[in-house]
């Protein structure tokens, strides 16, 4: 029926299975950030939520800046290396976040709005956990402990809203879900790292596999540091205007668009280890086909009916609707870049990766300033779009035609019906016709496949089945 082999029918059962467990884990993630911020926005105003998010995206920008591909080399070489790639990884990332507390704290970074220096020392505490968090967290995937990561990121967001929200309603505002946010990172932290520990145990590395790790890490960088600048749109718009509800908008609209990215970066964070572990480089050709499939019609739904998606969160929200629409274009070209890339790690085509993540990168440093300048905060999201673009011509492993066509459908559904001003309901409405519309032209222009999300329904149903059956 798919027209490939068992064996890699097998292989490919194996990534959706996995692929199932992390898009779960990124719901959970993206569903319980919607009710936080959404209470946070509604107690604590855009102002509050503003600082917090700063205070996050500062973090993040910061970690992600300086985590050097870790997330990549931890998932290609811990099934070969074990605990001595586990060891390294996890000395490299403290060495890394301790400098990038440094960078935080003697930085402007720490008084980017009046009275931020208490979300900048909570900034620093994050960054830390955030580097253990990148390396223990893909030990769990590149092991196959997909059910364990599940856990950890279930029992991190519920602390945030159990610690968080308590806190905003007792008056402490934006620092209250800043609290919240800390404790989450802690967490997730020190339990996926218990877990990789008790799994794997840790061993003195060798300069070979320093060496080897920050290879692999290297060369994956680049492409890893667009989204990374992206995310510090968030705090260019707070230095650039001095207005944290900038901030804030930015920094929901990219939480959203994380959201619709999940099935692309779910699928190929496990195909890696799954390659490396013997499966067919096959994979990653099905696995764009599939993520490309599953998130066109999500991805055109998001962009048309912006203003009601935001919305949700208030007025302040969907007036920079743009945001929202401009990245949602985005998801096609990723799903592409993002499975292709796991080939050319399993093929160790390190030159490749790096090309074309400096090709990104490239596109992105030279637009953002122009852009920004002319559109604010849009011109960096229309910064990124172009980035996620550039790339294209230099992937390999996946249908890049069909990817093409997909990519035609988005833009055309989205951009005209995006346009005019609407009531709530009309806009909601729209988006769903959308979706609709962009399933059937897909279907036509014979680019969608059908056959693969009839497999991955199989497997969901295999893993409700087996949970099902060991509660028993």
């Amino acid at each position: 029926m798919l027209g490939i082999s068992d064996s890699v029918a097998r292989g490919f059962d194996d990534v959706l299975r996995g692929s199932i467990w992390l898009i779960l884990s990124g719901l959970v993630v993206n569903l319980s950030g919607l009710v936080f911020w959404l209470l946070s926005s509604r107690f604590a105003g855009a102002s509050g939520v503003g600082y917090a998010a700063s205070a996050v995206s500062i973090s993040g920008l910061v970690s992600t800046l300086l985590n050097l591909g870790l997330p990549y080399a931890m998932l290609r070489e811990i099934p070969v290396r074990g605990s001595k790639a586990f060891s390294s990884g996890l000395l490299i990332a403290i060495l890394l976040g301790l400098l990038g507390s440094l960078i935080v704290i003697y930085t402007p970074l720490s008084s980017l709005y009046t009275g931020f220096s208490s979300y900048a020392l909570l900034a620093v505490v994050m960054t830390i956990l955030s580097m253990v968090s990148i390396v223990s967290l893909n030990t769990l995937i590149a092991m196959d402990m997909v059910w364990e990561y599940f856990l950890v990121v279930l029992a991190s967001n519920i602390a945030r809203i159990a610690f968080g929200v308590p806190l905003i309603l007792l008056g402490y505002g934006g620092l209250g879900a800043a609290f919240g946010m800390l404790l989450a990172s802690i967490v997730a932290s020190t339990a996926s790292l218990a877990l990789s520990v008790r799994r794997l145990g840790l061993a003195a590395p060798g300069s070979g596999d320093l060496a080897e790790i920050l290879r692999i890490g290297a060369s994956n960088y680049p492409i890893s540091l667009s989204p990374a600048l992206v995310s510090g749109g968030v705090v260019a718009a707070g230095i650039l205007t001095r207005d944290p509800e900038a901030a804030g908008v930015t920094y929901i609209s990219l939480m959203i668009s994380s959201a619709v990215g999940l099935i692309p970066s779910s699928v190929a964070s496990v195909s890696i280890p799954a390659m490396m572990r013997g499966a067919s480089p096959e994979l990653s050709r099905l696995g764009a086909s599939l993520s490309a499939s599953l998130v066109l019609p999500i991805a055109v739904g998001v962009g048309i009916s912006s203003r009601s998606v935001l919305g949700i969160l208030g007025s302040d929200f969907s007036a920079r609707w743009e945001i929202l629409t401009i990245l949602s274009l985005v998801s096609i070209p990723y799903a592409a870049i993002a499975n292709s890339m796991s080939r050319m790690n399993w093929e160790r085509s390190l030159a490749r990766l790096a090309t074309i993540g400096v090709a990104s990168l490239a596109v992105l440093a030279t637009l953002s300033p122009i852009l920004a300048g002319l559109a604010g905060v849009e011109g960096i999201a229309i910064a990124y779009l172009a980035s996620s673009i550039a790339p294209l011509p230099l992937i390999r492993g996946v249908d890049i035609h069909g990817i093409i066509k997909m990519m035609a459908i988005q833009a055309i559904l989205t951009i005209g019906l995006s346009q005019p001003p609407r009531e709530s309901l009309i806009d909601a409405a729209l988006g769903a016709i959308g979706s609709i519309a962009s399933i059937i032209a897909a279907h036509i222009s014979k680019v969608s496949r059908i056959e693969l999300l009839g497999r991955a329904i199989a497997v969901a149903i295999n893993i409700v089945r087996n949970r099902h059956t060991n509660r028993e």
